[in-house]
């Protein structure tokens, strides 16, 4: 028989908190690649578009990179971050989503009461695109989606990304829920970074 635990102390999240990297973007390990081609750009049909060089952080192409949209389930880059920095991936989540509530969602199909450790949720966030394991980690994580949003936005903060703001851990449309193509690529970096 599995116990599963209540939600993250209020140590263990302080603990987490007091460990996160404060640099304002992640460190750059090279310098910016020289174009050699006088190839010309391809046409892009997208909203926007950004091209970064992962070791130097170097732009290399921007279509209105700075504009912010409606980031879908790009979301779940940043709730995973956020978990990583401030969780215990090995803790046993009792869960409290029922994913059958959430018809036409990509699911990872959770059920109240399911047992499982954090990690395993963020797989089922990340390779299913689990709207219902965006909930449960963050309900997990931090007592409450609302408090979660908020640990999403220090995140963006803290980075120095201000084009960006989270309303929800799974990125389904709601108002005030916009990325940049230039944040996300930087939450992208960062995230590659970590463990």
């Amino acid at each position: 028989i599995i116990k599963c635990g209540g939600p993250a102390s209020s140590t263990i999240t302080q603990n987490a908190i007091t460990r996160l990297p404060v640099a304002p973007t992640p460190a750059s390990t090279g310098t910016a690649p020289n174009l050699t081609t006088t190839t010309a750009v391809p046409t892009i049909s997208s909203t926007a578009a950004i091209i970064v060089d992962e070791a130097s952080g170097a732009v290399l192409y921007d279509l209105d990179g700075h504009t912010a949209v409606a980031p879908a389930s790009l979301t779940k880059i940043a709730t995973a971050i956020v978990a990583i920095e401030g969780s215990d991936l090995d803790a046993w989540v009792q869960v409290n989503v029922d994913s059958r509530q959430m018809p036409g969602s990509s699911l990872m199909g959770l059920l109240p009461g399911d047992c499982m450790q954090l990690r395993d949720i963020l797989y089922g966030l990340m390779l299913r695109s689990g709207n219902d394991a965006a909930l449960a980690i963050a309900r997990y994580s931090a007592g409450s989606d609302a408090a979660f949003v908020n640990q999403m936005n220090t995140l963006l903060s803290r980075l120095g990304l201000t084009d960006s703001h989270f309303a929800n851990p799974h990125g389904l449309d709601q108002d005030n829920q916009l990325v940049s193509a230039y944040d996300l690529a930087m939450l992208a970096r960062y995230g590659m970074q970590l463990d």
